[in-house]
């Protein structure tokens, strides 16, 4: 009985555990698209000087 209880339980924490990476990755895929529009809007606005959106585009933590 323990042991079905215990199976359970882990099936429910990596079920939380997925859908927080799923959460992760997508905050990842905005922010990375959020800095590719950055860097497209800055290379059409001004093609000669794209350093603007470096500042932008700061590497992930």
């Amino acid at each position: 009985m323990a042991m079905e209880k215990w199976n359970v339980w882990n099936a429910e924490d990596t079920e939380n555990r997925r859908a927080a990476t799923n959460v992760a990755l997508a905050k990842g895929m905005a922010s990375r698209l959020a800095c590719a529009a950055t860097e497209a809007a800055a290379w059409i606005t001004n093609s000669m000087n794209k350093t603007r959106s470096r500042i932008f585009c700061k590497p992930p933590i």
